[in-house]
C-alpha cells in the first residue's frame, strides 16, 4: 500500500508540475519565442557582432513559506515589434546554474539578442515538496540596453516571497487553492531589489562559463527598474 502511495505521488507530482508550466506560459496574442541560454561550460567563442549578451544573477527565496523554496524555470525578455507589439523571448533556466546559498537558491543568467533596449517581464517557477507544488510568475519591469560587440553584466535582482498586504501584486495565481496556499505563492508577493554585485557575479560567470574568460573586461550597465509600479501594477498572468 505505501508503494503504492508512493508511485501516486510521484505521477501526481509530475501533473502539477505540468499545471503550473501552462501556468507559467499561459496563452499569448503573438507566440512567445522560446530559447535556452546561450552560455554553457562548453560554449564555443562568440559572435557578439550581431548578437550581443545580456549577464545578469538572480537570488530568489521564500522568507513566507520556508519549506517551499522557490526554482526559478524560466525569465522572460520583452521586445517591441515594429507594430508596436510586446513580443515575449522566453528562456529556459538550467539547474546547472542554480547555487543554494544561505536560504536563497542563485541563478546565473544569461541571454543572447540583437543590440537595442529591452525589458525583463516575469520571471516563472515553482516550489514543491512532497505534499503539494506550487508556481509563481513574478513581473520584474525593468530595462536592459544591450549593445553591439559586448558582454553587458547587468545587475542582481533579489526576490524574497513575503505574505502579500491589501492589493500587492501576488507572486502567482490564487489557484489551485491548496498547492498556492500551502507554498505562499497565491497570497505572497516578492520584494525585488536591485543592486550591483558584479564584485562577485563576474568571476562566477567566468568560473561557471569559461568562455568568458576570453573577455576581461566586462562593461557593467546595470539595470534600471521604475519598482514603485511593481507592487501596483495588475500581474498579467
Amino acid at each position: 500500500m505505501y508503494n503504492f502511495i508512493k508511485v501516486i505521488s510521484s505521477s501526481t507530482r509530475v501533473f502539477l508540475i505540468l499545471s503550473c508550466f501552462m501556468f507559467i506560459t499561459g496563452c499569448e496574442t503573438l507566440k512567445p519565442i522560446y530559447d535556452h541560454m546561450p552560455l554553457t561550460y562548453k560554449s564555443p567563442l562568440l559572435d557578439l557582432h550581431t548578437k550581443p549578451i545580456g549577464l545578469f544573477s538572480i537570488s530568489i527565496s521564500n522568507q513566507y513559506k520556508k519549506e517551499y523554496q522557490p526554482e526559478v524555470r524560466s525569465v522572460e525578455i520583452l521586445s517591441e515589434t515594429p507594430e508596436g507589439e510586446t513580443q515575449k523571448h522566453i528562456f529556459h533556466v538550467n539547474k546547472s546554474s542554480t547555487n543554494k546559498k544561505q536560504g536563497f537558491y542563485e541563478y546565473l543568467i544569461s541571454f543572447k539578442m540583437k543590440p537595442g533596449t529591452y525589458k525583463i517581464g516575469h520571471i516563472s517557477g515553482y516550489a514543491f515538496t512532497n505534499l503539494y507544488v506550487g508556481s509563481f510568475k513574478f513581473p520584474i519591469n525593468a530595462t536592459v540596453e544591450v549593445k553591439q560587440d559586448s558582454i553587458v553584466y547587468l545587475g542582481n535582482i533579489e526576490m524574497i516571497n513575503r505574505k502579500a498586504r491589501n492589493d500587492e501584486t501576488r507572486s502567482g495565481s490564487g489557484i489551485p487553492i491548496f498547492p498556492q496556499a500551502a507554498s505562499g505563492f497565491g497570497d505572497g508577493t516578492f520584494d525585488i531589489t536591485i543592486s550591483d554585485k558584479s564584485y562577485k557575479d563576474i568571476e562566477e560567470f567566468k568560473k561557471t562559463y569559461p568562455v568568458l574568460v576570453t573577455y576581461p573586461t566586462l562593461k557593467k550597465n546595470l539595470i534600471t527598474t521604475q519598482l514603485m509600479t511593481i507592487v501596483n501594477e495588475p500581474s498579467s498572468k
